[in-house]
């Protein structure tokens, strides 16, 4: 049975503060990268987590209404 990967303090405050229901634009994902760089710099979460904020905050990019995947 795999094991569920558990996550900071730091890392669950950031999911709920930047991935919820306010996140509407590009601005956002801005946002939310660089929030995620602060917490993994002052060494509040691990680079892992980092990593893991990062393509979650991707994620949440591709997924606005008209969203250019193609760049």
């Amino acid at each position: 049975m795999p094991q569920q990967k558990t996550y900071s303090p730091a890392f669950d405050t950031w999911v709920s503060d930047f991935l919820g229901v306010h996140f509407r634009d590009e601005g956002c994902y801005d946002k939310a990268v660089l929030a995620a760089e602060m917490l993994q710099h002052s060494r509040a979460v691990s680079s892992s987590e980092l990593i893991e904020m990062v393509r979650r905050a991707n994620a949440m990019l591709a997924l606005l209404p008209g969203y250019d995947h193609e760049g």
